[in-house]
């Protein structure tokens, strides 16, 4: 969104789409633009595809937390239909698979004192029987 004195210029969220369209300042009346979307469905396909793949490998990398991410996705990748997905989409799979296992981990301490506090915390068993 953009704004000049009396108009404000909108566009469409998404990256390869051209429709733009201008309203003005003080009323929500469409000045001039381009309203038409030219995204299809061969896109939603796409993206379902991709957000089928993280959602399964998230569950899943979830559930298994000694299973590496790479082995997760082929597997996950090989159940289901992978066409149009490039390495920046599996890069995008794995490090979203990391911040879900990430989630159920203990945070990392920032200074001395929470590190001495997280030591102290630590339940610690000693083998009584030797």
């Amino acid at each position: 969104m953009s704004e000049s004195k009396s108009s404000r210029t909108w566009r469409c969220t998404q990256k390869d789409c051209k429709a733009r369209f201008t309203t003005s300042l003080n009323t929500t009346d469409i000045l001039h633009g381009m309203t038409s979307h030219c995204h299809g469905k061969t896109e939603d396909s796409v993206s379902l595809k991709k957000l089928q793949l993280r959602q399964s490998c998230k569950r899943k990398a979830e559930d298994d937390l000694i299973e590496r991410p790479r082995k997760i996705i082929v597997t996950e990748g090989q159940s289901m239909e992978t066409d149009g997905l490039n390495q920046r989409d599996i890069d995008n799979v794995r490090k979203a698979m990391w911040r879900q296992r990430r989630k159920h981990q203990p945070k990392l301490p920032i200074s001395r004192m929470d590190a001495l506090r997280a030591i102290s915390e630590i339940e610690t068993r000693q083998d009584c029987d030797r």
